[in-house]
């Protein structure tokens, strides 16, 4: 499994003050997906050896007593060395060190297995189609333009909507 790990500033928690579960609250989605081919490159680290790189997202999002809360990072990973290589900031997608980001989640909601929500400026809708990837599926939206995109990897998983998490 790929696991993305980021550091984040001042304008929002940390991954792991996100995933520390206090009383009252559950995890009601998290997951990874893979949204590229792996790609063989030379990367910014002065290594002379091609890197495997592909373009995935991990999300995590819980229900508090105040309400949802959640986080996604997007960005390069190497799936070789299990690696973040970069994250994606804003909707240019200029790389950026995986440092110093805002990565709240808003307008979270729920129906069945599918979680809608946004950071901004794009707009998501992820909805689990089972144990794996094959079934699953993630819509992008960005100004008047929606993408579902193709997944090479990961697992979306939603574990229960708001009546779950009571």
């Amino acid at each position: 499994m790929i696991i993305l790990v980021a550091v984040v500033g001042t304008y929002a928690q940390t991954i792991k003050a996100y995933e520390t579960l206090k009383t009252g609250e559950k995890v009601v989605a998290k997951g990874v997906f893979v949204y590229s081919k792996p790609l063989h490159m030379y990367f910014e680290d002065k290594s002379p050896k091609k890197h495997k790189i592909v373009m995935a997202a991990k999300f995590f999002i819980k229900k508090t007593p105040k309400g949802y809360e959640g986080y996604m990072i997007r960005g390069l990973y190497d799936i070789e060395q299990k690696k973040l290589l970069r994250y994606y900031l804003n909707k240019r997608m200029i790389m950026h060190p995986p440092e110093n980001t805002a990565i709240d989640l808003q307008d979270i909601a729920f129906k069945n297995k599918t979680v809608t929500f946004t950071l901004p400026p794009f707009g998501y809708v992820l909805t689990d189609g089972g144990e794996g990837f094959i079934n699953d599926e993630a819509v992008v939206s960005f100004a008047k333009k929606t993408k579902t995109l193709e997944l090479y990897g990961g697992d979306i998983e939603i574990i229960g909507d708001a009546s779950a998490a009571r």
